[in-house]
């Protein structure tokens, strides 16, 4: 039964979120503690990652309380937790600070209290211990927040209702760090991101959507005001904290979230213009070099393996063509592409026909050609990766040289695996990244919308993608 749970840990996390190897194996011994003790007996505890693909949270780990009934009558184990529901876990995730007892709403439609702690591995969050318990009275402590504003307040009427006008969010601390009041905006705003508490009488530790703390907040001097932009689940914010001198903390949050996604519109569209552009003087450019290689005959080995690689990269896109040709409809299968891409690399690197490609390609799954090209693109790297640096003769047993390309499909999700047992890689994301990878993670992110994550220690390097088959919605 434990191998089942923890073989389920792996198995959620290697499907849904960007950890590595290592970082599930520290998620599935920091269950076995907790599964040995006696603390939070009386609560249902879960653990949660991050969903990547659908930017949500997803149960991997669930514990039923030892002596007391479970609020669950059915497994939310692969569930996902959405953030209107459960505020506090997809926070803690968020910014690695603690969510303590937020209203939430189960997979069941049920109210409960949930308190949530980040857990850390190497100073990365890399999940969620999340505390449940019944919250019976939760209607009761949903307090009307202009009854709560009128207790817990004495500024003057008239000018918090000229705050409750501004479009900034408005959020007034005490000297202990509690949020005495807000304007309209900020109430608003905290209900949209899933907070069902009232925010008054919050602390601001529990409001915070960056990594700050008000023990940092509180060296303020009086008049001073600190400036710094916010990055939250879809939002984009600029955060200024003002301390006035009653030691009172006036924090402004100003919603730059449309500017962000007007500029992130006009980025793509001039990424995608540059990207037409190169493409252009690219396939230009190897049409010239073909016409010289065939009239020069290049000697130069260096001037062959340039030209090999840009003509692979033209192959796998005309391998997508080529069978459309043949086909009625804007649809192709995948095992047909990669199987052509594979033998077209082979057929390439015919004086290294001792690496053996082996292809595990679910025959059942169709893409559309948008999904198609970027698809053949990056296998056609990654093999091509493999294929010139995974085997260097001096450093290995080359007699067992294997490259492996595996594809999977359940309800639409596709994992798609390539590997290899060569000597490995340290993946670096930089400006200095060779063109094959820069293909290779900006077609997995701009082009499929889903995940890529390296795993690269000898023996050999693990590349695993994940992303929806938007084909035929």
């Amino acid at each position: 039964m434990k191998d089942k749970v923890n073989q389920d840990i792996a198995n959620l996390c290697q499907k849904y979120s960007p950890l590595s190897s290592e970082e599930i194996n520290y998620l599935i011994d920091y269950t076995k503690e907790i599964q040995i003790g006696e603390q939070y007996s009386g609560q249902d505890i879960f653990i949660d990652v991050w969903n990547s693909i659908q930017d949500e949270a997803i149960v991997v780990w669930h514990r039923k309380p030892l002596n007391t009934e479970s609020l669950y009558k059915e497994t939310v184990v692969g569930k996902i937790a959405l953030k209107k529901d459960e505020p506090g876990p997809l926070r803690t995730l968020a910014t690695g600070l603690p969510s303590i007892n937020l209203y939430a709403i189960t997979q069941e439609g049920t109210y409960i209290k949930q308190t949530s702690y980040p857990i850390h591995y190497r100073d990365k969050v890399i999940g969620v211990l999340i505390l449940e318990e019944s919250s019976v009275e939760t209607s009761k402590n949903i307090l009307d927040e202009k009854t709560q504003r009128k207790e817990n307040i004495s500024n003057s009427p008239s000018l918090m209702n000229l705050i409750d006008l501004l479009s900034e969010i408005v959020m007034i601390f005490n000297s202990e760090g509690i949020l005495i009041d807000s304007n309209k905006a900020a109430r608003d705003f905290y209900k949209e991101i899933g907070y069902m508490n009232p925010i008054n009488q919050l602390h601001y530790d529990n409001l915070a959507i960056d990594n700050s703390r008000f023990k940092k907040v509180k060296e303020m001097e009086a008049d001073e005001i600190l400036t710094s932009e916010i990055s939250f689940w879809n939002y984009f914010l600029e955060k200024k904290i003002f301390k006035d001198r009653n030691n009172q903390y006036i924090q402004i949050l100003k919603d730059e979230t449309s500017r962000k996604e007007v500029e992130a519109v006009i980025e793509n569209e001039l990424v995608t213009v540059q990207e037409i552009h190169h493409r252009v003087k690219n396939n230009l450019q190897t049409i010239v070099s073909l016409l010289r290689l065939q009239s020069r005959r290049t000697d130069s080995l260096e001037a062959k393996k340039v030209l090999n690689e840009s003509i692979n990269r033209v192959m796998s896109i005309a391998t997508t063509h080529e069978l459309l040709s043949k086909k009625n409809e804007d649809i192709i299968n995948l095992k047909e592409v990669i199987d052509s891409i594979v033998n077209n690399l082979m057929y390439s690197f015919s004086s290294q026909r001792y690496i053996r490609v082996v292809t595990d390609i679910n025959e059942n799954i169709d893409l559309d050609f948008d999904l198609a090209v970027p698809v053949a693109l990056i296998v056609n790297e990654l093999v091509q990766n493999s294929l010139e640096h995974a085997f260097p003769e001096n450093e290995i047993n080359i007699a067992d040289a294997n490259i492996t390309v595996k594809a999977t499909e359940e309800d639409k999700f596709i994992q798609l695996r390539i590997s290899d047992n060569g000597i490995g890689f340290k993946f670096v994301e930089s400006d200095n990244m060779n063109l094959g990878l820069q293909i290779v993670t900006s077609f997995v992110k701009s082009k499929l919308n889903g995940l890529i994550v390296f795993e690269s220690n000898k023996p050999g390097t693990l590349v695993r993608i994940n992303f929806i088959n938007t084909t035929n919605e």
